[in-house]
């Protein structure tokens, strides 16, 4: 968590972070654009499971990477809170980024309903990484007990976490944890 006021080591590309009231916050409540994105780890790390809460606060979304490598020009799969993916609903979705660009086309993806509570309210995000095998799950959805995602891509064997924003996206997050699968 980030209650000590600082970000822990955190590696940042993109000057808009920053730690306030004990969470860490991405991106900027008024139009900034560009990317921001911020790791964590060890390029090493191979199977763990992440936790952490997050609120989107303005903006088109936020994400989380995982099995990242070479942060500067980022290799990673990126879990994208995503409300402006297949509008007029958004969609959560994961997409596998190479050399710090996204793939056009999402490796996974699942569809929101109209009316989806996207913005001021924490979302609890849980990431299974698994060999080959990769699971998300949100607290609000399927009562957070069964993944809103599964997929499998063998691409990124190893790799550490990130948090991204993009556009005019503000977020915050907190309670951030990996923990390493048995």
């Amino acid at each position: 968590n980030f209650d000590s006021g600082n970000d822990n080591g955190w590696t940042k590309i993109g000057n808009k972070w920053n730690v306030q009231d004990g969470k860490y916050y991405g991106g900027r409540a008024v139009p900034a654009g560009g990317e921001n994105r911020s790791f964590i780890g060890d390029q090493e790390w191979t199977d763990y499971t992440i936790t952490l809460d997050a609120n989107l606060l303005n903006g088109p979304g936020y994400g989380v990477y995982f099995r990242a490598t070479d942060f500067s020009a980022v290799d990673a799969y990126c879990f994208q809170y995503d409300p402006g993916y297949n509008l007029p609903n958004g969609s959560f979705i994961v997409r596998k980024v190479t050399n710090g660009n996204e793939a056009n086309v999402p490796l996974a993806r699942y569809d929101l309903s109209a009316g989806y509570s996207w913005r001021d309210n924490e979302k609890s995000i849980k990431i299974e990484v698994s060999g080959s095998t990769f699971k998300a799950y949100v607290s609000d959805v399927n009562a957070g007990s069964s993944p809103v995602i599964t997929f499998s891509d063998s691409s990124f064997s190893t790799g550490a976490i990130g948090l991204r924003t993009w556009s005019n996206a503000y977020a915050s997050f907190d309670n951030i944890t990996v923990t390493q699968n048995k």
